[in-house]
């Protein structure tokens, strides 16, 4: 169950998935070391059909390798909002982070671990990348909550103290032999996941499925070279249903279903001419 905090002014109405914006979600990264995941995530946010980009304190320049690995995606990145450190000072830095907090309804943070705070020996267990979604989609008013996720630098992640700070931390199951995942690909998962809620994606171009029709003409060409094949009695049938069973779960297209057919005939018509040479 998600609960969201009052830190903005929303209000609660209930938004079905068809008018979910993805204006509302934001992508926080701290304080990233390499400038190919920076541009390799902006691209991540506009291919799942996201907008926002906050980089804190970035460990390094972005500049025309991150544009490289953005490719199209050049106006996320240009649009990114930079937010530095005033200070070397942990203490500081965290209200740095607090503020930033306060902007959304609701933190993720992002954690390849069971995170434990040694000091007040309180465990934190993340939750499951799939429970997390299940959970958001009941959210009441979703669509007016701003809600920003959190990923931490390529070479440890998270501090505790941000970690201590989120509203809840998500996970993305992986292998146990290499748990991290590279910190544009766990963006990408996430986003993947995320986007499933909001109508933004999809195949690109549709299929011409064959009509009905079509199906049925292929369907009755199979019947017909199962009966020239003195297939037995016995077998005529289950064999008729489990071809019928392939065709509807292949959601075969026209062209597919077109050229199958071609075969079926040409073997149907080979095997009624051999027939006629035997009997003639």
């Amino acid at each position: 169950m998600i609960f969201f905090c009052s830190r903005t002014n929303s209000r609660d109405v209930l938004m079905d998935s068809n008018s979910r914006s993805t204006e509302s979600i934001y992508v926080v990264l701290v304080e990233p070391e390499k400038e190919g995941n920076i541009g390799s995530v902006a691209r991540a946010i506009k291919n799942f059909g996201f907008k926002h980009l906050i980089i804190v304190n970035p460990l390094i320049e972005i500049s025309e390798e991150a544009r490289n690995y953005a490719v199209h995606a050049d106006d996320v990145l240009g649009d990114a909002e930079i937010i530095p450190y005033d200070s070397e000072d942990e203490a500081s830095r965290l209200v740095t982070i607090q503020e930033l907090f306060k902007r959304f309804d609701m933190v993720v943070g992002t954690t390849c671990k069971i995170f434990k705070d040694k000091k007040r020996s309180v465990h934190r267990i993340p939750s499951i990348i799939d429970d997390f979604i299940i959970d958001l989609k009941n959210v009441a008013g979703l669509d007016q909550k701003k809600i920003a996720i959190v990923f931490g630098k390529e070479s440890s992640g998270l501090p505790n103290s941000i970690l201590m700070a989120v509203d809840l931390l998500v996970t993305i199951p992986s292998s146990t032999a290499y748990a991290s995942l590279n910190l544009s690909h766990a963006v990408t998962v996430f986003l993947y996941e995320l986007s499933k809620m909001y109508d933004v994606v999809g195949p690109r171009g549709d299929i011409d499925l064959a009509p009905k029709l079509q199906r049925d003409v292929l369907l009755e060409q199979f019947d017909e070279l199962i009966q020239l094949t003195r297939t037995p009695s016995h077998r005529v049938e289950n064999t008729s249903k489990s071809f019928k069973s392939v065709v509807s779960r292949a959601r075969i297209s026209r062209r597919e279903c077109f050229l199958l057919l071609g075969i079926l005939r040409t073997a149907v018509d080979m095997i009624k001419e051999n027939e006629k040479s035997s009997t003639g």
